[in-house]
């Protein structure tokens, strides 16, 4: 796959901090990063921010699982920086709570005739406990239903006791970026 005919599409803080080192690796390559941590975005790379402001961006009583509606604002916000000449990929690392947010963005998306290529998810770390393992697996079938899901799996992550979580998450990031380099690659 031509590296400068994709878009990658972040959402949620974990998930635009991995889009950072994308970007060092293929700097020709087009990202959108959208996250409600205002200093996260700031410290982005990516060529489209779009911050999310609570009381604004989604409307009230979203469901963890089933995503949330996202503003008239905000949606038009995304909608103006996705390239639809270009393959979309998103991009979800499902362990940071981003899980009804990537299925959410996907069927707005989808809803505007916006094709997603595929959807680079990873599951959640043994440690961040069983709730957030079972949203992780929620979102993956759904997700599915929807595009192509290239699994980012940690499970096989040797984690050593007295390891810091900047370690950990240095680890995770890497393997985000080989399980990508092999999808564009093959």
């Amino acid at each position: 796959m031509n590296i400068e005919k994709i878009q990658l599409i972040g959402i949620g803080s974990a998930s635009v901090k991995i889009l950072n080192k994308f970007k060092l690796r293929y700097p020709y390559m087009t990202s959108i990063a959208i996250d409600f941590n205002k200093d996260i975005l700031s410290k982005s790379d990516s060529d489209k921010k779009i911050l999310l402001i609570d009381n604004y961006s989604i409307n009230p009583g979203a469901d963890m699982c089933y995503g949330v509606k996202f503003s008239n604002q905000i949606e038009e916000e995304i909608l103006k920086a996705v390239d639809k000449s270009k393959n979309i990929i998103l991009v979800a690392a499902l362990g940071d709570g981003c899980n009804g947010g990537v299925f959410s963005l996907s069927k707005m998306l989808l809803h505007n005739g916006i094709n997603i290529s595929a959807a680079l998810l990873s599951t959640p770390f043994r440690f961040e406990g069983r709730r957030r393992k079972n949203l992780g697996i929620f979102t993956f079938l759904n997700m599915q239903s929807i595009c192509k899901v290239i699994s980012v799996d940690y499970d096989d992550i040797v984690i050593s006791s007295g390891m810091t979580l900047r370690e950990i998450f240095s680890m995770a990031d890497s393997k985000f970026l080989d399980v990508f380099a092999k999808f564009i690659d093959r």
